[in-house]
């Protein structure tokens, strides 16, 4: 279950690229490499293949919001951890990719 994965690489100037497309203004400072390495963001999106209808919702939506603002009034705020912390492992397999 799930969703799709991009599949391109990108960077912090992918950001920028994506703001050149939608605005369409250039941004001078990224060089011609990262241009031609790193992707702008779009195919991220799937703009070419919008989903047409809203996605599905629970039946018990409205009952899980109750549940979770009821939660936030009545119990304890989560406290900072501790030391001695591991990062979690990566999920073995794959995505499907654009």
């Amino acid at each position: 279950m799930g969703g799709w994965a991009a599949g391109e690489a990108f960077d912090h100037t992918s950001v920028l690229r994506f703001l050149e497309r939608w605005t369409g203004v250039r941004e001078p400072n990224i060089s011609d490499w990262r241009r031609g390495t790193f992707g702008d963001l779009t195919s991220a999106f799937g703009f070419g293949s919008p989903a047409h209808r809203p996605p599905w919702l629970p039946d018990d939506t409205e009952e899980q919001l109750e549940e979770a603002e009821w939660e936030v009034e009545h119990l304890p705020k989560p406290t900072f951890p501790g030391t001695g912390q591991k990062p979690p492992g990566q999920e073995p397999g794959g995505r499907r990719r654009r």
